[in-house]
């Protein structure tokens, strides 16, 4: 039993790698039901890896988080035509799904072997990510599709907000509270999403600052739940923030 918990990891490597190839070798409809049939395995891989207890707050956060990361990629995926840029991020899910499954089987089935915090870092930097994927594929098939408002901004706030409240948890913040700050910070960034559509910008430079601002956010909630918000700390948060998202504005081009 354990051993097949132990290879879940790189049977999620291989099973993102392959439905990301299979997208990009077949035509679109199949390509689509190639990603979809990816992302239906990867998460029954992690149901697997985690246990089927859906009465604890580790079978929500330590499944869905990377699953999510998953699926946010593969709708960014779908709007890019460069075979770059579909190999950047087909590379960077499928590597960051494998290392999160690693530690996830440590903390689970090997806690002698679980490096403290690992699971902490490696969910902060993923869910900022997703942020970004998230972000890049609601601005573009805003873009390039017309999709209202009212029907993209619900699923930025409910998934800005989940990405949230798990970094919150796994960083030991108490599950009400957690669920409290999530709400606040996907609500933020789902204003902040309405309005960048506004922006004649490109998507991804939106999306970029979208992530900026639940990077920023999530680096403020933990600083004060560690009760290390002290003033410089918070003025390096902000300061970091704002001059990169203005160094990326100022360097978009804009439409």
């Amino acid at each position: 039993m354990i051993l097949l918990h132990r290879i879940t990891p790189f049977a999620l490597f291989l099973v993102c790698g392959a439905a990301f190839g299979l997208a990009m070798a077949l035509p679109a409809r199949s390509g689509f039901a190639a990603l979809c049939a990816g992302l239906v395995l990867a998460l029954l891989l992690l149901v697997r890896l985690v246990g089927w207890h859906p009465r604890t707050g580790a079978f929500w956060n330590l499944t869905f988080a990377p699953w999510l990361l998953f699926a946010s990629g593969a709708g960014l995926f779908l709007l890019l035509e460069h075979p770059a840029q579909r190999v950047l991020i087909a590379a960077v899910v499928a590597i960051l799904l494998f290392f999160f499954a690693e530690q996830v089987f440590a903390y689970v089935h090997a806690p002698a072997v679980y490096r403290a915090y690992a699971i902490q870092h490696l969910s902060l930097g993923m869910n900022v990510l997703t942020l970004f994927f998230l972000g890049a594929f609601g601005f573009g098939v805003r873009m390039f599709l017309q999709t209202p408002l009212y029907v993209l901004t619900p699923v930025v706030f409910a998934a800005a907000a989940y990405a949230m409240y798990q970094t919150l948890w796994v960083s030991k913040m108490e599950h009400r509270r957690a669920l409290t700050y999530g709400a606040a910070g996907g609500l933020v960034l789902a204003e902040l999403f309405v309005a960048l559509t506004y922006l004649p910008t490109g998507f991804a430079v939106n999306a970029v600052v979208l992530a900026l601002a639940g990077y920023l956010f999530l680096g403020l909630s933990r600083a004060w739940f560690l009760e290390q918000a002290e003033r410089p700390l918070v003025l390096r948060y902000v300061a970091a923030c704002v001059l990169l998202s203005l160094a990326v504005l100022a360097t978009a081009q804009w439409r």
